[in-house]
């Protein structure tokens, strides 16, 4: 099956955001001030778990999701009623919150993401308040409340690499480690949403970002199982079994938006962001969401014996085609590639065990 084992309803809470990190991928789709309407949440609540046996809900923003801390917990208390001792809670946050919330979510959640790029000399040169001030201190605070709940539950970072930490992802393992982090996965700077023109030119990288990004991640794979962590990434996902299909987004598992859409990705959020994506729309008036089927298979095409550019691919099973809304954004078709990161993938796929067992962890 792979990384789409990690089947969920993702709430996409707001457009708002008190940070403003410098790479956002969605800086440019935050055409208003929405928050999630919650008749629109519980009714794709309904939907979800009357046609997937997943008791698994999942928070996530446009903006950042603690900002509607209210409505998570109405969400989450309606989905408890539903799911009762099967209900997975899940959360990707900036970590940037009051001790008040950390208390609340070591309690209410079973996995916390925090988006983290390590030691503060990394984390604050991208990761600021929209003020200008650094973060990683609150995070430093956050993660111990976090951690010290009363009952057991995942906490791990989601780290984005730039040049700043590119040749520092060792560093980054020991640090998190330092504060009782093992779960980390990391993800490749990419061009925001509507910017598809070349990433070398939007993001400033070398020509040889991706591939020198696949060698200091096998390096730092290795330190973290010296150290007794875990280290994914982006890349690696489907890594651990063989599937055609590269995540939850080309089931596709609901992604609720704050103005109303059901899509199929966190990157499409909103209903004119990646359009192609968003196969659901809310009526108010009748209470229910109308469905676009046409939409929903187009959605469907989308696995790795359908992709021209993967035949014959040695990673072929191993990667079955990369992010879906990282292709359509970049290539402008639903079915696209984005090439420069296969060079990297059959590099560590020749270089990691494949189907050695499930990861412990799904990439957030």
């Amino acid at each position: 099956m792979g990384h789409h084992r990690k089947d969920c309803i993702s709430f996409l809470m707001t457009t708002e955001c008190d940070l403003a990190c410098s790479y956002c991928y969605l800086r440019n789709c935050r055409r208003g001030r929405y928050t999630i309407d919650l008749d629109f949440a519980k009714r794709g609540m309904l939907d979800y778990f009357a046609r997937s046996p997943s008791r698994h809900i999942r928070f996530f923003a446009a903006g950042e999701p603690t900002l509607e801390m209210d409505k998570i917990k109405a969400i989450r208390e309606f989905a408890a009623a539903l799911a009762g001792d099967s209900l997975k809670s899940e959360i990707q946050t900036h970590g940037v919150f009051s001790l008040q919330t950390a208390a609340w979510l070591a309690e209410n959640m079973d996995i916390i993401w925090l988006s983290w790029d390590g030691p503060p000399s990394i984390h604050d040169l991208m990761r600021r308040t929209s003020a200008g001030h650094p973060t990683a201190h609150i995070l430093e605070r956050n993660v111990q409340t976090l951690l010290a709940g009363s009952r057991p539950i995942v906490v791990g970072a989601r780290a984005t690499i730039t040049p700043a930490n590119l040749y520092r992802q060792g560093e980054m393992l020991e640090y998190f480690r330092h504060f009782g982090i093992k779960a980390v996965f990391s993800d490749p700077v990419f061009p925001a949403v509507e910017e598809s023109a070349d990433r070398v030119t939007k993001l400033e990288l070398g020509r040889d970002f991706m591939v020198t990004y696949a060698r200091e991640y096998l390096k730092a794979h290795k330190q973290a199982r010296e150290l007794g962590m875990f280290y994914g990434s982006i890349l690696t996902v489907n890594f651990d079994e063989e599937t055609e299909l590269f995540c939850r987004s080309c089931l596709p598992s609901p992604h609720l938006t704050p103005d109303g859409y059901v899509t199929a990705c966190d990157m499409a959020s909103a209903g004119d962001v990646l359009a192609e994506l968003a196969y659901g729309k809310y009526d108010p008036t009748s209470r229910t969401i109308i469905y676009d089927d046409r939409k929903l298979a187009r959605i469907r095409l989308r696995r790795a014996s359908n992709l021209a550019q993967c035949h014959g691919c040695s990673a072929f099973l191993h990667c079955a085609g990369g992010c879906l809304g990282e292709g359509l954004n970049e290539t402008g078709d639903l079915l696209g590639v984005k090439t420069e990161y296969c060079e990297a993938i059959r590099f560590l796929a020749d270089h990691l065990p494949l189907n050695a067992g499930l990861y412990p962890y799904l990439h957030p």
